[in-house]
């Protein structure tokens, strides 16, 4: 498999680019982000990669950091997702955003990308949101300080981990950020109470 190619930027084809690497030209397909972010025709460039191996041909998918690769791989795993739709996904939302959204369950966000509608958006995030974590920098999203005690405290009282993050989020909704632990608990009981 290949990870990554290092070469001349030779040219862009479309959605793709062209890099020399030591006479072999590789056509490599990326975001338009990536795409923005390369030098000028004939400069070096780094590329990490995904080779993609089907029945009519191999397919290589670039990107210029480790991140966006990471987040690639982790969207061709859900089912129905294939290497186009994760290349379009990561074109509309950058990484960071699109892991939020999946954290947090936004349809509308992901419902933006085109060709992703409701069921495919629903789909990710049921498959994606307890696998980003395992993400390098993944644990930014999880919840910190006071919120992550309370939300331990309230999943040993029982409550799935779903409810309580849902439940927590209501409860830090116009708290100020000093509030406590015991606070965000009491609150979260209230909810749930009804």
């Amino acid at each position: 498999m290949i990870a990554f190619l290092r070469g001349n930027l030779a040219g862009c084809e479309g959605d793709a680019v062209l890099l020399d690497v030591v006479g072999v030209g590789y056509r490599v397909f990326v975001t338009g982000r990536t795409l923005a972010r390369l030098p000028a025709v004939g400069e070096k460039v780094e590329l990490r990669t995904h080779m993609h191996m089907r029945e009519d041909g191999i397919s290589l998918y670039g990107f210029d950091t480790a991140q966006e690769a990471d987040v690639f791989r982790l969207l061709l795993g859900v089912s129905g997702v294939g290497p186009k739709v994760a290349l379009n996904i990561l074109g509309f939302l950058e990484p960071e955003r699109l892991l939020r959204a999946l954290h947090d369950s936004d349809l509308t966000a992901l419902t933006t990308v085109p060709g992703v509608g409701r069921k495919t958006a629903q789909r990710l995030c049921l498959e994606l949101k307890d696998k980003i974590g395992a993400l390098p920098n993944g644990d930014l999203l999880a919840p910190q300080g006071a919120q992550a005690e309370a939300l331990q405290a309230l999943v040993m009282l029982g409550y799935s981990r779903a409810e309580a993050e849902r439940v927590l989020a209501q409860a830090c909704d116009g708290a100020g950020k000093d509030i406590t632990a015991e606070d965000l608990i009491r609150k979260g009981l209230q909810i749930l109470a009804g």
